[in-house]
């Protein structure tokens, strides 16, 4: 197999990534913790011929075939808006979050994000399947037009559930399940690749343990 590259960033995705206003959170884990930094950049992930790659392609193939109308659903309102789901959960439990404010946080993720997925720039899994002959068909419609390697969506919706989870600790329990349940909805409609999934939850962990109280000020202005 030829080697796999996703592409070029599109212009909003290198604006995001040189403005300085937006890389205050990235700027300050470099120079607070470099070895995390430096950790995250040398996580690459296996090789798109690799046998490892294949066996994802071919379980993401099962998931898309056993999913149900719930399950579609669900996967496109993560797509959509994954905020709003959070919003909607605590609300259900009488407590009322601001939207605006949590997708301020992701603002301040989305330059990590890009950096990281344009260093190394991984080809998403129909990209893979096409050239490995795989008949994966992704189930979703989406607008994941960036390369796959970390799953955003797991670094957005694990960084804002550790967050939730500290300011509500009585409801960390069904918080970290959406969370969690958002960032595997990328693999079950055959967008991201298991390891891009874990590899994003860890670092969202990592950021809302150590920034939420950084991400929680500079969100509110």
């Amino acid at each position: 197999m030829q080697e796999l590259f996703y592409g070029n960033p599109l212009l909003y995705q290198k604006e995001i990534m040189i403005s300085q206003e937006l890389s205050i959170l990235m700027n300050k884990i470099k120079s607070e913790n470099p070895q995390i930094w430096n950790a995250w950049v040398s996580s690459f992930p296996p090789q798109p011929n690799s046998e490892i790659v294949e066996e994802d392609l071919l379980d993401m193939i099962k998931e898309i075939e056993k999913q149900t109308p719930a399950d579609v659903s669900f996967v496109n309102e993560a797509e959509d808006d994954k905020e709003k789901l959070f919003v909607k959960m605590m609300k259900e439990k009488g407590i009322e979050i601001s939207e605006g404010e949590l997708k301020e946080i992701t603002y301040y993720l989305d330059p990590i994000t890009m950096w990281l997925k344009y260093h190394f720039n991984y080809p998403r899994p129909y990209q893979v399947a096409y050239f490995r002959s795989v008949p994966l068909y992704p189930s979703q419609s989406t607008n994941a037009n960036s390369p796959s390697y970390p799953s955003g969506h797991s670094i957005d919706s694990l960084c804002i559930g550790v967050i939730l989870s500290k300011k509500y600790p009585e409801h960390k329990e069904a918080i970290m399940a959406l969370a969690y349940r958002i960032s595997m909805s990328r693999h079950i409609s055959g967008i991201h690749f298991s390891f891009d999934k874990s590899f994003g939850e860890s670092i969202g962990i990592y950021i809302g343990e150590n920034y939420s109280e950084f991400l929680t000020e500079i969100s509110r202005g």
